[in-house]
C-alpha cells in the first residue's frame, strides 16, 4: 500500500532538527510502532512522514524519559530495519533502510543532502496530517474518535483569521456562536444543532455563566469543538457540546514571540510572550496582550462610534517537572474587555396607537410606550431603525459608562504517572468576574428603554481523573465538585420621559389610557447559587483488532438556589445614573426565593468498527442532562412576585459516524447523521400578564435530525481546500407548558443549512521562505433568535468571507501578513430580541469589511 502517514504539531510550525539539542521530555506507552511514532511526532513537535507499508504491524513500542529528536527516534527504531532522513526544515522520513546494517546497529541521521531526492519523494505524495484530540480526555487521533469532533490548531487558527471564540460559527458544522440577546458582544450564546447548554472549558476548567465567552484568542494551541452530550469524560456536564480551548504551555528552551497588529479602526494590537526556563525541573511562560479597535457603529450625533474594543490579557504558567512521572501546572489569568457602549441597532421602532391593527405579537396595553411618546410631541423617526436599512448606525444616548468585563483566576494541573499504564490527574479552578454592560434598546435619542445590568460571581471547581491505557483496555473515570454564585441586578428605566413635565401633563390631558400609563423603573438584585457534584466513567473494550466498544455513564447532581433582594442603592427616577453595585437592603424576599436539587443518571454507549487503516464507523447513542431553576421574581403586579421554578431537560442523541481517509490520504472525508429526542425544553417567553418580564419554562418535546459533513482535500502539495457543511432540523413536537410556543416551530439559532469553505496555496520561495494565500468563505440559512414567537428577531441568511496573504522567512522566525475580514461588507446581525410590549426589534450586528497588517517575531 503506498499510501502515506504523516503526523504533525498541531501548535506550532516545526523546526529544524539542529535546533532540537536539548532534551525533551517523552512520555508514550508501549503500543505499535505506528501509533507510537504518530505520538513522537506530537511530543517532540516534528514533521514525521512514511510509507504506512514500512512499518510492520506486530512491532510495539514505547519511550519514557529525557531525550533529543535523534535520541528518541533511534529508541524507536531500534532492531528494525529502518532509518530517517531529515530535508533540513524539520520534516523528518522513515524509510527501510538502503544498505545493509549489522542488527545491533542503532537507526542513524541521515544527511538530506546525500538524499533530497528521497525525501522529495515523500513530500511530494504527502498525506493529510494526523490530528491528535483529546475529546475523551486522553489523546487520541480525530478519525479513531467515536464522537463528532472539530479540531483547529494554532496554525489554522491565524490562517483562518478566528480572532475570538464568536469567529467559530460557521467554522464547525452544527455550531452557532451568538451575541447574548440583551447586551451583544458582553455575553456569549453557544449551541450546537440547536441545543444550548455548551460548556466552554479553558485547560481543563469549565467557564460558568455567559459574560465574557466571546474571548480573545491568544497564544493558543488548539480549539476542539465536540458536537452532541458530553458528560462521560468530562467535568461539568454537557448537554449541547464542549468547547476546548487549550493554551500553549511553556517549553524547556528559552524563547520570544512578538506580534504586532495595525489595521483599519485603528487596530493597534500587541502580544508578548515568552518562555523562561527557570531551572532543568522549573520552567516558566509570560503572555501580555492588548488589543484595541474603534466601535463601527456610528452616532448621528457627531463622532462617535459604539463597539470600540480595549482588551488587555496578563497570563503566567509555571511548570514544575521533578522526575519524569509528575508535573504540575500553575496558570494565573488577569483579563480586562472595555467597550465604550453595546454596538445595538434598530430594526423594527412600532408605535401601537387605538385605532391601529394590533400585531399579533403585541403583549401589553394601548398605546403602548411609542405612541404615547409621538402623541406628547416626541415623534419616532422612522429613519432611526437603521438595522432595516442595513446601516452601522444609531440614534442612541451616548453611554454614562464603559461596559467591562473583568476575570482573575488561576488553575492548577497536576498529572502523574501511576504505573506505565495508569495515569492520575487533578483539574483545580477558581475564578472571579465582575461585569457592567448597559444597552439602550430603543437606539433612539430617548429614554425609551435604556438596560444596565451589573454581575459579580466567583467560581470554584475539582475535577479528579484516572486514565488506564491498556493494550485491549482504555478508560476515563472522575469525580468532579463545583460551586458557583453569583450577584446581578437588572436596571430599567423605560418611557423615562413619561414621568415627568411636561410630558405628564401632555398625557394627563390626552386622558385614558394615555394618562393611566405608568412608566416603570426595574430595580432588582438576584442572588443564584449552584453546587454539585458527578462521578462518570468510560471504558472502551478493543475486542478484536478492528472492532471496539465504549460505554459510559455519569450521575450528576445540581442543588439550585436562586433569591431575590431590595438593592442597597435604588435608583434614581430620573433616568440615567446606573449603579455597579451587587450589595442588598436586608434579608432576602421570602416570597421571591427557593431552593431545589435535581439529580440524573445518563448513559453513553459507543460501538466502531476499523474497516481498514483509513476508514472507521461508528454508532453512539449518549444522554445529556441539564438541571433546572427558578426564573421570575421581584414583579409587584404578579402573585408571588411572579417566582416560578422550572424543571431539567434532557436529550437523547443517536449518531452514526464515518471517518474516512480517501485517494491516498489526500482527502479527508467525515460525516456523521444524528438524531435526537429534546424532552422537557427550557424556553423563555414574555407573557401577555407580565409584559417587561421574561420566565423560563418547559416546553414538551423537540425533535432534533440532521447530517454534518467535514473534512479536506490535498489537492497539490501546494493547494489546499477546507470544508464544512450540516443540514439541520429542528421542531417542537409538543408545546408543553410554554404559552407562546408553536407547534412544529424550529428551535433558536437553528439555521437548517451552513457550509463553510477554505482554500489555501503555499509557494515555496528561494532560500527556504514561503508564501500562502489563503480565503474562507462561511454562509448560513436564516435563523430565529428565540422560541418564543413574541420575543424572537428574524436574523436574515447571510455569508462572511476572510482572506489572509503571509510571507515568512525560511528559518520560520519572521511572518508578515496582511488580512481582510468580512470582505464583501455583510451586513448581518449576531443576536437579536423583540420586545413585543414596546414593538422594539434591537440586536448587535458584527463588524463591517476591515483590514490589517500583522508582523510576528519568534526566536523558537
Amino acid at each position: 500500500m503506498r499510501a502515506l502517514a504523516a503526523v504533525m504539531l498541531l501548535a506550532v510550525s516545526p523546526v529544524g532538527l539542529s535546533d532540537s539539542a536539548g532534551k525533551l521530555r517523552f512520555d508514550i506507552p508501549s503500543q505499535s510502532l505506528d501509533d507510537a511514532l504518530r505520538e513522537f511526532s506530537r511530543q517532540a513537535k516534528h514533521h514525521l512522514l512514511y510509507p504506512s507499508d514500512v512499518i510492520g504491524a506486530d512491532l510495539r513500542r514505547g519511550l519514557r524519559g529525557y531525550y533529543t529528536v535523534e535520541e528518541g527516534l533511534a529508541q524507536l527504531l531500534d532492531q528494525t530495519d529502518l532509518e530517517f532522513v531529515v530535508d533540513g526544515h524539520g520534516s523528518v522520513a522513515i524509510r527501510r533502510r538502503t544498505r545493509a546494517v549489522k542488527a545491533e546497529q542503532p537507526p542513524t541521521l541521515v544527511s538530506a543532502t546525500a538524499d533530497n531526492a528521497a525525501v522529495d519523494d515523500i513530500w511530494r505524495s504527502v498525506s493529510i496530517a494526523e490530528v491528535i484530540v483529546t475529546a475523551r480526555r486522553r489523546e487520541e487521533s480525530l478519525q479513531q474518535v467515536p464522537l463528532a469532533v472539530t479540531s483547529i490548531d494554532a496554525d489554522e487558527i491565524e490562517a483562518r483569521g478566528i480572532q475570538n471564540t464568536e469567529d467559530l460559527n460557521a467554522r464547525a458544522p452544527g455550531v452557532a456562536v451568538n451575541g447574548g440577546n440583551f447586551f451583544g458582544r458582553a455575553n456569549g450564546a453557544f449551541r450546537v444543532r440547536g441545543v444550548p447548554g455548551v460548556a466552554v472549558y479553558v485547560d481543563g476548567v469549565v467557564r460558568s455563566g455567559s459574560a465574557g465567552l466571546l474571548m480573545n484568542v491568544v497564544e493558543i494551541e488548539r480549539l476542539e469543538v465536540l458536537r452532541g452530550p458530553q458528560g462521560t469524560t468530562f467535568g461539568k456536564n454537557a448537554i449541547g457540546g464542549a468547547i476546548q480551548y487549550v493554551t500553549r504551555k511553556p517549553r524547556e528552551e528559552q524563547g520570544l514571540r512578538i506580534k504586532a497588529t495595525t489595521g483599519s479602526a485603528n487596530r493597534t494590537d500587541l502580544l508578548i510572550d515568552m518562555d523562561l526556563p527557570l531551572s532543568e525541573t522549573l520552567l516558566s511562560k509570560f503572555t501580555a496582550a492588548t488589543l484595541n479597535r474603534d466601535g463601527y457603529v456610528d452616532s448621528i450625533d457627531g463622532d462617535f462610534s459604539f463597539g470600540d474594543q480595549r482588551d488587555r490579557l496578563l497570563r503566567a504558567d509555571l511548570l514544575w517537572r521533578p522526575n519524569e512521572r509528575f508535573d504540575a501546572l500553575l496558570i494565573g489569568e488577569y483579563a480586562v474587555q472595555k467597550s465604550n457602549g453595546t454596538p445595538g441597532v434598530t430594526w423594527q421602532l412600532n408605535p401601537v396607537c387605538p385605532d391601529d391593527q394590533v400585531p399579533s405579537n403585541f403583549v401589553g396595553s394601548v398605546p403602548n410606550s411609542a405612541c404615547i411618546y409621538e402623541a406628547v410631541g416626541m415623534p419616532i423617526d422612522p429613519d432611526w431603525t437603521y438595522g432595516a436599512s442595513e446601516q452601522w448606525k444609531s440614534a442612541a444616548n451616548r453611554p454614562i459608562r464603559q461596559n467591562s468585563f473583568v476575570s482573575s483566576g488561576a488553575t492548577l494541573e497536576l498529572n502523574w504517572d501511576v504505573s506505565e499504564r495508569l495515569h492520575a490527574k487533578s483539574i483545580s479552578g477558581y475564578r472571579e468576574t465582575d461585569l457592567y454592560v448597559g444597552h439602550d434598546f430603543d437606539g433612539t435619542p430617548y429614554h425609551l428603554y435604556q438596560a444596565f445590568s451589573a454581575a459579580d460571581r466567583q467560581e470554584l471547581s475539582e475535577e479528579l481523573q484516572l486514565l488506564y491505557n491498556g493494550e485491549r483496555l482504555t478508560g476515563t473515570s472522575g469525580i468532579y465538585y463545583y460551586t458557583d454564585r453569583n450577584w446581578s441586578s437588572r436596571q430599567n428605566w423605560v418611557a423615562n420621559e413619561l414621568r415627568f413635565d411636561p410630558y405628564l401633563s401632555a398625557r394627563q390631558a390626552l386622558g385614558g389610557q394615555y394618562a393611566a400609563y405608568d412608566p416603570m423603573i426595574i430595580d432588582s438584585l438576584t442572588e443564584a447559587r449552584s453546587e454539585g457534584w458527578a462521578v462518570f466513567a468510560e471504558w472502551t473494550a478493543r475486542l478484536t483488532g478492528k472492532l471496539s466498544v465504549s460505554v459510559g455513564a455519569r450521575y450528576t447532581q445540581d442543588d439550585i438556589t436562586q433569591n431575590y433582594y431590595r438593592p442597597r442603592h435604588p435608583l434614581a427616577e430620573q433616568c440615567c445614573m446606573p449603579t455597579r453595585s451587587v450589595s442588598p437592603d436586608g434579608p432576602k424576599l421570602e416570597n421571591n426565593s427557593g431552593s431545589a436539587t435535581f439529580d440524573e443518571v445518563s448513559p453513553r454507549i459507543s460501538i466502531q468498527y476499523r474497516w481498514s487503516p483509513d476508514v472507521m464507523t461508528y454508532f453512539t447513542r449518549s444522554s445529556g442532562f441539564s438541571a433546572g431553576g427558578f426564573s421570575g421574581g421581584n414583579v409587584p403586579f404578579l402573585p408571588n412576585g411572579g417566582f416560578l421554578p422550572f424543571g431539567p431537560e434532557t436529550l437523547i442523541s443517536n449518531e452514526i459516524g464515518v471517518r474516512a481517509d480517501l485517494l491516498d490520504r489526500r482527502l479527508r472525508l467525515n460525516a456523521t447523521l444524528f438524531d435526537g429526542e429534546y424532552d422537557d425544553v427550557q424556553i423563555t417567553e414574555e407573557l401577555q400578564e407580565a409584559p417587561g418580564f421574561p420566565v423560563t419554562t418547559n416546553a414538551g418535546e423537540g425533535r432534533i435530525r440532521g447530517l454534518e459533513l467535514e473534512g479536506a482535500w490535498n489537492v497539490t502539495k501546494q493547494l489546499t481546500l477546507q470544508y464544512g457543511a450540516s443540514w439541520l432540523h429542528t421542531e417542537f413536537t409538543e408545546v408543553g407548558r410554554a404559552k407562546n410556543l408553536e407547534l412544529g416551530s424550529e428551535f433558536a439559532y437553528s439555521p437548517e443549512f451552513a457550509y463553510s469553505i477554505g482554500a489555501q496555496y503555499d509557494w515555496s520561495l528561494p532560500a527556504g521562505n514561503a508564501l500562502s494565500a489563503r480565503f474562507d468563505y462561511g454562509w448560513q440559512d436564516r435563523v430565529f433568535t428565540q422560541s418564543d414567537i413574541n420575543t424572537r428577531s428574524q436574523q436574515r441568511a447571510y455569508g462572511v468571507g476572510n482572506a489572509r496573504l503571509s510571507y515568512r522567512d525560511a528559518r520560520n522566525r519572521w511572518e508578515v501578513s496582511l488580512f481582510g475580514s468580512n470582505l464583501f461588507n455583510e451586513f448581518y446581525r449576531i443576536n437579536g430580541f423583540f420586545l413585543p410590549a414596546d414593538q422594539i426589534d434591537t440586536g448587535t450586528p458584527g463588524r463591517p469589511r476591515e483590514w490589517g497588517l500583522s508582523v510576528r517575531y519568534a526566536t523558537n
